[in-house]
């Protein structure tokens, strides 16, 4: 995949093995370059050299699927915050202004990508931002995507803690 700037995998059907392997081959690929898989996103391990800027539910031929939009990250970026820290910074993950619970200084949640987190027990209504599960929860099993959905980050108060603060 060297060189190329978009990649589409259709994904749908495809093992954890092969999926790990498009991790690998896409990890040639040049900064900025997009990623579409249907179905599943990219495996955790790559989530260091790749942002997951939307997941999407679509209906194709054979029903509905969930489109993920991957953009390769800059190698000297460092990996982004934790969105509900970013909040407390002054801008959510898209740059909007997000809502702590029980907190009137913000105006909404943040139309996010996040997932839940079976070994913190962040499931249901819980999860962890995207940031979270790259960097505090990766160790973690059970990390599977949740929704992309105005969202406000449970990490702080998991087992795991919010690592990716700062």
């Amino acid at each position: 995949l060297t060189g190329a700037s978009f990649v589409l995998a259709h994904s749908t059907a495809f093992s954890d093995s092969l999926m790990e392997k498009i991790a690998e081959k896409a990890s040639a690929m040049f900064s900025g370059s997009f990623l579409v898989t249907l179905t599943r996103p990219l495996p955790r391990s790559s989530f260091l050299d790749w942002d997951l800027l939307e997941a999407r539910r679509r209906i194709v031929s054979w029903g509905p699927a969930t489109m993920f939009l991957h953009r390769r990250r800059d190698a000297d970026a460092g990996l982004p915050l934790c969105t509900r820290a970013a909040a407390t910074l002054g801008g959510g993950a898209s740059g909007e202004e997000v809502v702590a619970p029980n907190d009137d200084t913000y105006v909404a949640y943040a139309s996010q990508v996040w997932f839940h987190c079976a070994t913190c027990s962040l499931d249901e209504a819980l999860g962890v931002c995207y940031p979270c599960a790259t960097r505090c929860h990766k160790g973690c099993q059970g990390v599977v995507f949740a929704a992309h959905s105005p969202f406000f980050c449970d990490c702080c108060e998991s087992r795991a803690g919010c690592h990716a603060r700062f």
